[in-house]
């Protein structure tokens, strides 16, 4: 009686604070609690992430200035990133891309992105960006469209 597992990921859960940042390919060396102006490469490796405009990295998380990119290359179905709005009562809102594109509906409607490609920012909590009918390899790009957002970590499913 042999059971079988089938694994829809490939990308390892990936911190965006310092203490435990692993797969950044922009060039600039990360300041704690310091803006920094990042730069994005042309392409990606597969699991790694890159900043672009300014963000202010700490231990545990990363918060991006108004109009600052942030992008993960990954093999999986399910994409789910963990964010909170900086001040409490106040949203944030980012938009969402997949492979270059808005995805204004998602393949399944169970995500958090909105008919506008936009994700409400209003608690501390796992956000889902994206739900794919199959495993694949693909790059999520995040638009933070104010100040008042920080990250924390990827996760895959």
């Amino acid at each position: 009686n042999k059971t079988t597992y089938t694994i829809y990921t490939q990308s390892p859960e990936t911190y965006l604070g310092l203490s435990r940042m692993e797969g950044l390919a922009s060039p600039e060396e990360v300041k704690e609690d310091q803006p920094v102006l990042f730069t994005s490469p042309e392409s990606l490796p597969l699991n790694a992430f890159s900043f672009k405009g300014t963000w202010t990295v700490s231990k545990e998380s990363a918060a991006p200035a108004k109009g600052a990119e942030l992008q993960y290359h990954f093999k999986a179905r399910n994409v789910f990133l963990v964010m909170k709005p900086k001040t409490a009562d106040v949203v944030g809102k980012v938009t969402v891309m997949l492979d270059g594109k808005l995805i204004p509906v998602s393949p399944m409607p169970s995500t958090d992105v909105d008919a506008n490609s936009m994700i409400t920012v209003d608690k501390d909590r796992l956000y889902i960006l994206q739900t794919l009918e199959t495993l694949g390899e693909h790059t999520i790009q995040l638009i933070y469209n104010d100040d008042n957002v920080e990250v924390f970590a990827f996760t895959f499913g």
